[in-house]
Parts: structure tokens; sequence; C-alpha cells
């Protein structure tokens, strides 16, 4: 009897350490992810209501859509064209990236973060149809210190 109440309180104790909030900034969430195939993007700050990606500008204290990140002066051609969304606990992000001489993808990414476990899976898909995975695990983030 004593061994099983020993066994719930440990079971109760380990469930309630991962239950882990996150530390979010009005309608904006941080999360950073362990690095995998050299990625430059491991630090994700989403709007958590639609999923769009922004960056926290530090000059003006706002946080500002990805998009615009590219636009001032830091877009290059082999920019990745980024597609977010939510899908239930799911925060899902397609990038297609593009060669530089000609107008066919180099590559596509996939990346999913369970926002519950706090893992990330990404898929890399080539130009020739191969294709790698990986599964890495993230935590939560003050979206306010992201540096991407």
């Amino acid at each position: 009897m004593i061994k099983l109440i020993k066994y719930l309180l440990l079971v109760i104790s380990l469930t309630s350490c991962t239950t882990y909030k996150p530390n979010g900034y009005r309608e904006f969430l941080g999360i950073k992810c362990e690095p995998k195939f050299n990625n430059i993007m491991n630090n994700y700050v989403f709007n958590k209501e639609t999923g769009d990606l922004f960056f926290y500008d530090d000059e003006s204290k706002n946080f500002k859509p990805l998009s615009l990140k590219y636009e001032f002066g830091n877009f290059s051609e082999i920019t990745p064209e980024i597609k977010t969304k939510l899908k239930g606990h799911k925060l899902i992000i397609e990038s297609l990236t593009y060669s530089n001489t000609t107008p066919q993808i180099t590559y596509k990414k996939k990346i999913f973060i369970n926002l519950k476990t706090l893992y990330k899976k990404t898929i890399l898909i080539d130009s020739n149809g191969k294709y790698q995975s990986s599964k890495v695990k993230c935590f939560w983030i003050d979206p306010r210190l992201v540096i991407q």
C-alpha cells in the first residue's frame, strides 16, 4: 500500500513538472529549439492565435512580421518563402528555398512544433526527392529576447 502511494506521488510530481507554461508577451510566444542541420532559425516568435512568425525590433520595442525583416535590407535571392499556421497544438512552418541561377526549388522544409510536448520535427526534401528528418527538444522563452 505504501509503495502504491509513493508511486502515485512520483507520477503526479513528474506530470506536474512537464506542464511548464509559455512565457508570452501580449499575443506573442517564443520558443527555442536545439540546433540540427546547421539551421539558422532555431528561435521562433509567433502569434499565438494565427501562427504567423514575427521578430522583435529592439529599436522600436515592437514585434514586426518576419517578412518585413527581409525587406529592411536583409533580403536576398536565397531567402526562403515561409508559410506558417497553427493547427491544434502544432505550429507548422513550411519553407521553400530556390536556386540562385534557376527558378527551381532547391529544397522544401517542413517544421512541426508540438506546443504541448515541446518537440520539433523537421523534414527536409531536396530537389531529387531525397529527405532527411530530425526531432529535437524545444523550450519556451521570452519572445522579446529572441535574436534571429
